[in-house]
This record gives structure tokens, C-alpha cells and sequence, in this order.
């Protein structure tokens, strides 16, 4: 089943979005820092009557809603902590001649097939929406 699967799961079985469970959850007090995954489910489980990877599913959207995004800045702060402080500079500098080059820009996808001749079929792979198995004429 997949992440989706659950989600859908628990909509239909009780009517209720990601969204309206994290309002819920708010009011509670169950996105408090310190509250652990145990206490949320136990919550999820008892008032809901939703199995162990159903209310999980659920956590998981409650978990990321909740998160504080980190910055760039904190993200590299927070690699180069501890014995890598010394490799910030080389980091800074690398940084900088990057941005030399001007703005990022995308790059388009490119399609990757792979054949096989003696089944007749080839795999034609694009990042963009994943592999696909197709039978050659």
C-alpha cells in the first residue's frame, strides 16, 4: 500500500483530511515540541479507530506540517559543525566561484532507453516521470 494509499484510507474511513487532522492535533496541544510520535498515534488509534500504519501515515503529515523549515545558511552551519569547521572555507570559496557563472538554470531532462534485443522490448527511462517498459515491433 502505498503513502497515498493510507491517506485516502483514512479519508474514506473517517472523513477527515491530513488538514483537518492537523487542526485537530493544534488544539490539542499534539504539535508541541517534545510530544513524541507514541502520543500522537495512541491519539489517532483511540479516537479515530485507525490501525497502526494509517495513523503513522497520518503523523508523517503532521510531523512535516509541524517541522520548522531550516535555512540554507543554518543547513550548512549545522554540516560544517564540530571537526568540518575547517572545510567551510574551501566550501565558501567553492560557493563563490560558482556563482560566478550566473544564475541557476535548469537543465532538461533527457531521455535514457535502454534495449534488449532478444526480448524485444526497451526501457525508456525520464527523470521526470520514471522508467517505462515498452514491447519493440
Amino acid at each position: 500500500m502505498s503513502y497515498q494509499a493510507y491517506l485516502d484510507s483514512v479519508k474514506e474511513k473517517t472523513g477527515m483530511s491530513p488538514d483537518d487532522f492537523k487542526v485537530m492535533a493544534e488544539q490539542k496541544g499534539l504539535l508541541e515540541p517534545g510530544v513524541k510520535a507514541g502520543t500522537i498515534v495512541a491519539w489517532l488509534k483511540d479516537d479515530f479507530g485507525l490501525g497502526h500504519g494509517h495513523a503513522m501515515a497520518i503523523y508523517g503529515t503532521l510531523k512535516s506540517a509541524s517541522a520548522p523549515k531550516e535555512s540554507t545558511h543554518e543547513a550548512v552551519a549545522k554540516h560544517f559543525a564540530g571537526a568540518k569547521t575547517a572545510w567551510q572555507p574551501g566550501y565558501e570559496q567553492l560557493v563563490a566561484k560558482i556563482s560566478e557563472f550566473g544564475p541557476r538554470r535548469e537543465r532538461p531532462s533527457r531521455e535514457v532507453v535502454h534495449r534488449f534485443p532478444s526480448e524485444r522490448q526497451e526501457v525508456r527511462h525520464n527523470p521526470s516521470n520514471g522508467p517505462a517498459l515498452r514491447r519493440r515491433s
